[in-house]
């Protein structure tokens, strides 16, 4: 946390502290802002403190945890970061967890996904062999009936079964 410009010193009285939103190594001739995702709130240090996880940064040398931002609904982030990551399709965050994308199908089980990327719900996910009847917001499958997809999932179109005047989405 501290450094010298003077070289060949051979007393630390020219070792002077590294300024807030730096650091340095011990031995040190100048001190390094602390990178996007870090930052230094006291003088004298010689690690940065991440910005934790669900939380990020994009500007360098910063002094306080307040730069930490929170990433956005459907993105995360671990600590340290410079940014957020998009959770991918058949993926959500939940509530105010930014840390995490939960899996449709580890939460409701196997053929379930998401219209897009970015999704910031459970309420996201559909069955992939959904379909919705005319007039019906309930989703069927083959065995179970669900109340939470009345649309086709992303880049798959519906269309009508004429034996049966069932709305269907194309696989």
């Amino acid at each position: 946390g501290k450094y010298s410009s003077t070289v060949g010193a051979s007393t630390s009285a020219t070792c002077q502290d590294c300024a807030a939103g730096k650091y340095s190594a011990a031995g040190a001739q100048q001190c390094t802002d602390c990178a996007a995702g870090k930052y230094s709130a006291a003088t004298g240090t010689s690690v940065c403190t991440d910005c934790a996880a669900g939380k990020y940064s994009t500007a360098s040398g910063q002094t306080s945890e307040s730069v930490c931002l929170t990433c956005a609904a459907g993105r995360i982030s671990a600590s340290g970061s410079s940014g957020c990551s998009v959770c991918r399709s058949g993926r959500y965050t939940e509530g105010s967890d930014r840390t995490n994308c939960l899996s449709c199908a580890s939460t409701l089980g196997g053929g379930w996904t998401t219209l897009s990327t970015g999704s910031d719900s459970q309420d996201d996910c559909c069955l992939e062999s959904s379909y919705s009847n005319p007039g019906f917001a309930t989703c069927v499958d083959s065995s179970t009936a669900h109340n939470t997809c009345d649309r086709c999932c992303s880049g798959k179109s519906s269309y009508i079964d004429a034996t049966n005047s069932q709305k269907y989405c194309s696989w």
